[in-house]
Formats: C-alpha cells, structure tokens, sequence
C-alpha cells in the first residue's frame, strides 16, 4: 500500500504534532497508534474503495475509521 503524497513539510507536521510516521505505518499495514488509532493490523481486503483511499491518507484501519466518522 503506498501512502499518499503529502508535501515533507507536512509530513514532518504530522510525525511532530501526532508522534507516529504515518508513512511508516501505511507501509507495514498498520493502524495509526493510539489515541488515533488501534494500532494493529490492517487487511486491506476487509476495506471499501473509499476507506483504502482513508487508509492511504489516515492510516485509520477499518474499525477504526467507522468509530471516528460515525
């Protein structure tokens, strides 16, 4: 899974506001970390166009996504 493109400074944003390398983490099929996320395993077989599309921005796995935009 290859993240989305998001500008380096943004990016670096991201790891300093949230504390976790989202890049990183789309890469090894993870969920954000907690409190964003589960932080466990992401199948991608288990996730609709539009929450893959979530997942590539996010790194919110499935369950995840539901509670938040729920």
């Amino acid at each position: 899974m290859k993240p989305s493109n998001k500008s380096k400074p943004l990016d670096e944003a991201i790891k300093e506001v949230f504390g976790f390398d989202r890049k990183a983490a789309i890469s090894k099929l993870k969920c954000a970390p907690p409190p964003y996320g589960c932080g466990g395993d992401v199948d991608l077989s288990e996730l609709t166009g539009v929450q893959t599309k979530e997942y590539s921005i996010s790194s919110m796995c499935k369950v995840c996504q539901e509670a938040f935009f729920d």
